[in-house]
């Protein structure tokens, strides 16, 4: 197998700190986010290795040649970690129609994974590093 072969994304969970302390900062002003930041680090990485989990058991697609075999979660992996990543970070399309997609392709891939609770656990940590309130919607309140 050849490195190029596959790409598995791994992210230090001090970068993941350092990035929410950063965003953090911008939201609610220095000095109000080093104590949660680790925490909520913590909880996305969980949150990421929960999807990873979930989609790594699903059996392989049949493609459009019968006797081909797609690993989709495979294929989506990357793409759905760095936007569950980035999303979370408040790193949204700048583009609305973008934005908007981007939001129904992640609750997508929660939802193909049959992760709601994980997907709610995920919005609620949006909340708290961006100061939103996108959990309610989910749930109705």
């Amino acid at each position: 197998m050849n490195a190029l072969d596959s790409l598995i994304i791994k992210i230090p969970l001090a970068l993941t700190e350092a990035l929410i302390v950063r965003r953090m900062a911008s939201v609610f002003g220095e000095g109000q986010t080093h104590g949660q930041a680790g925490e909520l680090a913590h909880e996305l990485h969980v949150i990421i290795d929960g999807y990873r989990r979930l989609r790594s058991v699903e059996p392989p697609y049949m493609g459009s040649n019968r006797y081909e075999l797609m690993d989709i979660a495979a294929i989506e992996e990357p793409d759905t970690v760095l936007a569950i990543l980035n999303t979370a970070l408040g790193l949204w399309p700048q583009d609305h129609d973008a934005s908007a997609g981007q939001g129904v392709w992640i609750f997508h891939q929660f939802d193909h994974a049959d992760a709601d609770a994980l997907y709610e656990r995920y919005l609620r940590l949006c909340d708290r590093i961006n100061g939103t309130d996108e959990a309610s919607l989910f749930r109705g309140g």
